[in-house]
């Protein structure tokens, strides 16, 4: 591209390239020190049981030493195959529940953030932070309410 536009000033993009890595790896700083921990949710039979903390050698010992456990892990889909292990895994399912449940938190934050920006707009500015929070209930559920149930509760003149 620069061959076919030699009138394209590239130092306007070095400034914005390098404020961009630079802020991807302060959101992404965290991911190497847990980077053991990921590899372990993503697949337990594959780390070294040198590389792993005490707090899981012997639960992944137990684990990978079962044929039963690896065509489980095989055969399900990861979330099924955590769901599946015996209680006596505490750190390998308290591990599988933070990272299944780190990036649909941060859709949901997202979600609430966006839906907050289209509900609370200069044109509905008398909403209270009541109202706002109701709203931003009902916008963000996938619950479905039971409309011809909570009408047939109603009582339909409260003076009686």
């Amino acid at each position: 591209m620069l061959q076919e536009n030699q009138d394209i000033d590239t130092q306007n993009y070095v400034g914005k390239l390098e404020a961009l890595i630079h802020s991807f790896n302060c959101r992404f700083q965290d991911f190497e020190q847990r980077r053991q921990q990921m590899q372990i949710f993503a697949d337990p039979f594959a780390v070294p049981m040198d590389e792993v903390s005490p707090d899981y050698q012997l639960e992944l010992i137990d684990l990978q030493s079962s044929d039963a456990m690896r065509a489980a892990f095989r055969d399900k889909t990861l979330l099924d195959f955590y769901k599946s292990l015996p209680a006596t895994f505490v750190h390998l399912k308290d591990n599988a529940l933070v990272h299944a449940s780190m990036f649909g938190s941060t859709y949901r934050c997202e979600q609430t953030f966006s839906q907050m920006k289209l509900n609370k707009s200069s044109t509905r500015n008398q909403l209270t932070d009541d109202h706002l929070e109701e709203v931003l209930r009902l916008s963000t559920t996938n619950i479905q309410p039971d409309i011809s149930k909570l009408v047939s509760e109603m009582q339909p003149q409260p003076s009686h």
